[in-house]
């Protein structure tokens, strides 16, 4: 089960919400606590995607004002009229920032016009803009900026779900600080964490860390946990390069292994395989339940991954040189590959 992100709510009549708090630090330079927007949509998926997009302009938006810039106003007003607010709200306060002239009356601002119908006259002086502490941005901030790109050059939903679920343990460990105070120390904090942490966690009731430590009978393997540095390390590297922060703390924290993957597995011996394809047990070819028949086998012939095996058509068994081969290809709405090099 993916885990949402937490800019998105789910209303009480299952619409999904868009809510980002506005740091206080900014609050000068933007007339409300919070941007919130209604995505107009029950469904998570699509949620997430237009979350994403928003969460986008609202970064852009967030970086303007962390550089002492005052956002664009057509961006505040509607994140104003949407959160709500009365147009002679908008007014007043744009007045407080010289940004109308004083002359003009609130009242005579009717509450059924439209706030596109305002019309803002140049500024005649320069406005003054208070003092910023610039700061970076969070550490899940980061990520989902990061996130929204990928998705732009088409990575799997699920993929993206599953590198924020690492980005949210993280979190869960050293709190969502600004990413340039993340220390080498908090990543040694991660990897003493995760390495005692059970398989299969988003699997399990919402709880303390501590507690599901306490109760876990198995450990992640080294794999998993190298995995995670994995993704921690390609966040870093993104903030790096976009400036956010000037080093990498999870670089070089994986954990070695003195054996391959794949000799950790556990592999069926010849007696378990001849148990498993007997004839007298095995099911039918032409019985109800074809997939039963073919999998295993192609499983057994191939080494191929389960879920790429069952989104194959028959036009996907083809004849190169003579040859009959299995094409496992992405060409259809329900065919999905791990990797762009698993063709």
């Amino acid at each position: 089960m993916s885990t949402i992100p937490s800019y998105l709510l789910l209303s009480r009549h299952s619409v999904y919400y868009f809510r980002v708090v506005v740091p206080d630090v900014i609050r000068p330079l933007l007339p409300q606590r919070e941007i919130r927007r209604s995505l107009q949509t029950r469904c998570k998926r699509e949620a997430l995607i237009r979350g994403r997009d928003i969460l986008a302009q609202v970064q852009g938006l967030f970086t303007q004002a962390f550089q002492g810039i005052r956002p664009s106003l057509e961006f505040i007003r509607g994140a104003w009229e949407v959160g709500g607010k009365r147009l002679a709200s908008w007014a007043s306060w744009l007045r407080q920032q010289q940004l109308i002239g004083a002359a003009m009356p609130v009242p005579s601002l009717a509450p059924e016009r439209s706030v596109g119908a305002l019309q803002l006259p140049p500024v005649a002086s320069v406005v003054t803009v208070p003092a910023v502490v610039q700061q970076s941005p969070s550490f899940l901030a980061v990520v989902d900026e990061q996130l929204v790109q990928q998705r732009r050059e088409g990575v799997a939903v699920k993929s993206l779900d599953d590198k924020r679920a690492v980005a949210v343990l993280l979190t869960r460990i050293i709190g969502d600080m600004p990413i340039d105070q993340i220390t080498r120390k908090d990543a040694h904090l991660f990897r003493e964490t995760a390495l005692k942490l059970p398989p299969r966690l988003h699997q399990l009731p919402d709880q303390p860390l501590e507690q599901s430590i306490a109760e876990a009978t198995s450990t992640i393997s080294v794999t998993t946990f190298n995995n995670y540095v994995k993704n921690l390390t390609a966040f870093f590297s993104y903030a790096v390069r976009e400036g956010y922060c000037s080093r990498n703390p999870f670089d070089g924290l994986r954990v070695r292994q003195r054996r391959k993957v794949s000799e950790e597995r556990s592999a069926f011996s010849a007696e378990a395989l001849k148990l498993l394809f007997n004839r007298a047990t095995y099911a039918p070819a032409h019985g109800q339940k074809p997939n039963q028949y073919w999998l295993p086998l192609l499983e057994l012939y191939t080494g191929a991954r389960l879920n790429e095996l069952c989104q194959l058509y028959t036009d996907d068994v083809v004849t190169i040189d003579s040859h009959t081969c299995i094409h496992i290809r992405a060409t259809r709405p329900d065919q999905k590959l791990k990797t762009a090099s698993s063709e």
